[in-house]
């Protein structure tokens, strides 16, 4: 549970009216009401200005407070300013540059998109594998890239069936972004949610929905490794990481993988020198 620390927050002078927030799209300034993205603030935000900006921790006594709320990310959003390049809270994990990378390729629409089919981004590993860290690092460098909208979901007991009030909500959202700024740019969709049950069938059905609502977007979203994949290791596609930022296709195990018509990230979680020594002195 995140500590209440509301009277050291320190709002950034947008110089814009209260009423709209602001964010980027094709690299430009757009706004949108605040009206609109309260309908939905229960379980899924946009990113903007505001929102990446809100808290801002200053001095030695609120970086170690706010530090501790960091480390304990275990609330409805993220903490986006652990994520700023001024500050020194988050550490970027082994696994890093293939999620950032698939998602830009399948993003612009490159080679990895495979004939235009819409293949979700499952970011896989056990409970403590820093998933959701990893998962708000993505959603924040792609926001700052300031081209595409960020959508960041949370929560693992949602359910994006046609007859569900929660895809209705999130479309109407898509629905006014689309209207401001560049209409030709994809939303990323980062969903937050891992739990034991279908990722893969869960995944599936929010890309079909919103596919069906002529919304265009990548989605990732994280799982537990349980998803139904480990006895089927023939029918794996292995992918490695060039310097280009492209993929090959690889005949060994990596970090990456095609299946069941989804693209897998594996969330390793492996402790560096500094970790080991530590633990050995206990």
């Amino acid at each position: 549970m995140l500590l209440d620390f509301s009277e050291e927050y320190n709002l950034q002078e947008t110089g814009v009216d209260d009423e709209v927030n602001l964010f980027y799209k094709g690299q430009q300034p757009v706004f949108i009401k605040k009206s609109i993205l309260s309908r939905c603030r229960y379980f899924v935000q946009l990113l903007t200005e505001e929102k990446i900006h809100e808290i801002r921790p200053l001095g030695r006594i609120q970086q170690s407070r706010w530090f501790y709320n960091f480390l304990n990310n275990s609330g409805d959003i993220p903490q986006w300013y652990g994520f700023l390049p001024q500050s020194t809270f988050y550490l970027k994990r082994k696994y890093e540059d293939i999620l950032i990378s698939i998602v830009r390729n399948l993003i612009s629409n490159k080679s990895m998109s495979q004939n235009g089919f819409n293949f979700p981004v499952i970011l896989e590993g056990i409970p403590g594998s820093s998933k959701s860290v990893e998962l708000a690092a993505l959603a924040y460098k792609i926001y700052n890239e300031k081209i595409n909208p960020v959508i960041y979901i949370n929560g693992d007991n949602l359910n994006f069936s046609s007859q569900n009030n929660e895809i209705q909500i999130l479309d109407e959202l898509m629905q006014e972004v689309e209207q401001v700024g560049d209409k030709d740019t994809r939303f990323l969709i980062v969903w937050d949610g891992s739990s034991y049950r279908n990722i893969i069938s869960e995944a599936k059905q929010l890309v079909h929905e919103l596919e069906n609502r002529g919304r265009r977007f990548v989605l990732v979203c994280s799982a537990y490794p349980n998803v139904g994949t480990e006895k089927e290791e023939n029918n794996k596609v292995y992918y490695t990481l060039q310097q280009d930022g492209s993929f090959v296709k690889s005949e060994l195990k990596s970090d990456l993988y095609f299946h069941n018509n989804c693209y897998f990230v594996s969330a390793t979680r492996e402790l560096n020198q500094k970790e080991i020594n530590i633990l050995k002195q206990k």
